[in-house]
C-alpha cells in the first residue's frame, strides 16, 4: 500500500488533519527557471545559516505561489482533505541532504506520519531521482495498457 492509498483510505475514515511540511535544500531554491518563488523576497539563500519558514498556507496557495516545491503538497491534497484543507509549510534547511518531506494525517482511524527524503538526480539536481522514476513507471504503465 503506497501514501496515497493509505491517506485515501484514511479519508473514507474520517481525516481530521492533512499537513504537509517539506525541508527544500537551500541550494535548490535559486530561480533559475519558472515564476518568481516568495524565497527571493523572504530569504537570503546566499546568507541563509539556519531554517527559514519562507511559506506557510493551504496546499491550493501553495501550488499557486511555489509551483517547483507543491507537487508533493498536490498529491497529498488529492489523497487527504483537498487543497483547501491541507496545510503547507516550506522551509528552506541549508543543512538539508535534499528535499525532505514530512507528512501527516490524522483521523479517527489513527495517525500516519511519513518522512521522506529524495536522492537528487545526478542529471538535474534540482529535481529527485523520485521523480523521474516515476514518471518512467507511468509511461511504461501506459505503455503496458496499450497492448
Amino acid at each position: 500500500m503506497n501514501g496515497p492509498d493509505l491517506g485515501a483510505g484514511s479519508q473514507t475514515g474520517g481525516i481530521t488533519t492533512n499537513t504537509r511540511y517539506q525541508l527544500v535544500c537551500a541550494a535548490d531554491l535559486s530561480n533559475e527557471w519558472g515564476p518568481p518563488q516568495p524565497t527571493e523576497a523572504l530569504v537570503d539563500l546566499d546568507r541563509l545559516t539556519t531554517s527559514a519558514c519562507f511559506y506557510r498556507g493551504s496546499a491550493r496557495d501553495a501550488a499557486r505561489d511555489c509551483p517547483k516545491n507543491a507537487n508533493v503538497a498536490a498529491a497529498v491534497a488529492l489523497a487527504g482533505l483537498g487543497f483547501e484543507a491541507t496545510e503547507v509549510e516550506l522551509i528552506a534547511e541549508p543543512a538539508a541532504p535534499g528535499n525532505c518531506h514530512k507528512i501527516a494525517v490524522e483521523g479517527v482511524s489513527g495517525t500516519m506520519r511519513i518522512n521522506l527524503t529524495c536522492v537528487p538526480s545526478p542529471s538535474n539536481p534540482k529535481t529527485s531521482m523520485l521523480t523521474a522514476l516515476s514518471v518512467a513507471r507511468m509511461l511504461l504503465a501506459g505503455e503496458a495498457g496499450r497492448g
